[in-house]
């Protein structure tokens, strides 16, 4: 399936783009005829490693309004790629039920993600691997802020739930244990991050799904980043 992007800015790679809202309503009619559970909105540009800015993009508060209603009418999660204060609170007042990114949110938009039950995924680790691209001390200036942020939304109630952005020059698999990681030095506890990177809720007596392989053979396994013997 595919992200809704508004053409001519950010999101060619990652979806189809649409002129007008018509376009974007009919394009949220054919995912849902396809079956998806939800869908992806791309609503700012990306943070730019060489300039620490944010490109364009996104759509204007109306239409975003306008295509997060109809998507939940259709019980379509929408999850909102957004970036820049801005933009990120334009969709979490729009009705999102995630923002991806988030990098230059405020306190005060945390707040409203809270109040609104929008959930945060901060993916640090697709921030901290721009550092070849571009200036490595805008970079970590930026992985620092962003790191502080995922620590005041925790403090502040805001769900997170942890990704990589795995995809294009991010590996999958090692890349969503480096955020787990960086969940970690962001200053959440180990009950926290694993919080982050389960669905279901983490406590005596709840039900539990395992995954079941046959032939694989373990051959390390790590606890609170210290090899346990097997």
């Amino acid at each position: 399936c595919w992200a809704i992007y508004k053409k001519g800015t950010y999101g060619d790679f990652l979806g189809r783009g649409v002129d007008d809202l018509k376009e974007a309503l009919f394009l949220i009619d054919e995912l849902h005829k396809v079956g998806v559970d939800y869908i992806k909105i791309i609503n700012s540009g990306i943070f730019m490693p060489k300039s620490g800015k944010i490109s364009r993009g996104g759509f204007d508060k109306k239409e975003l309004k306008e295509m997060v209603s109809y998507a939940k009418h259709r019980n379509l999660e929408v999850y909102c790629h957004a970036n820049g204060d801005e933009r990120i609170g334009d969709a979490v007042e729009a009705g999102v039920s995630c923002i991806i990114h988030g990098f230059y949110i405020s306190e005060d938009t945390l707040r409203l993600m809270h109040e609104k039950h929008v959930c945060f995924i901060p993916t640090v680790y697709a921030l901290l691997s721009l550092s070849e691209m571009g200036d490595k001390n805008i970079v970590k200036d930026m992985v620092e802020r962003h790191l502080s942020a995922i620590k005041r939304s925790s403090e502040i109630g805001v769900t997170i739930k942890a990704g990589s952005d795995a995809g294009s020059f991010i590996p999958y698999g090692s890349s969503y244990i480096s955020e787990l990681e960086l969940l970690k030095k962001a200053g959440l506890t180990y009950e926290e991050v694993l919080h982050t990177a389960i669905s279901k809720p983490f406590r005596q007596g709840e039900s539990a799904d395992f995954l079941l392989l046959d032939g694989f053979k373990v051959k390390k396994i790590f606890l609170r980043n210290r090899e346990v013997p097997i």
